[in-house]
């Protein structure tokens, strides 16, 4: 069973941008495909917790191209 890489919508938008400063993608954008049922998430009290590989498939990351994870600590 594969575990799902799960991040709050604003740790998903920091992984964006470190790995593309210049990136479109706001946390507003995140927060809609997770509405829309476009990219797994969980509502748990607050907080949505999104699928950090959904994210990458749907906005298409090559995973050839260096993980932009590579930083974080999980």
């Amino acid at each position: 069973m594969a575990l799902h890489r799960m991040r709050t919508i604003n740790e998903v938008l920091r992984i964006i941008q470190e790995a593309d400063p210049e990136s479109a993608i706001t946390a507003n954008c995140i927060r809609s495909l997770c509405k829309n049922g476009t990219v797994r998430s969980v509502r748990t009290g607050n907080k949505t917790l999104v699928s950090l590989d959904d994210f990458l498939r749907v906005i298409g990351f090559d995973e050839e191209q260096q993980s932009p994870t590579a930083k974080t600590n999980n």
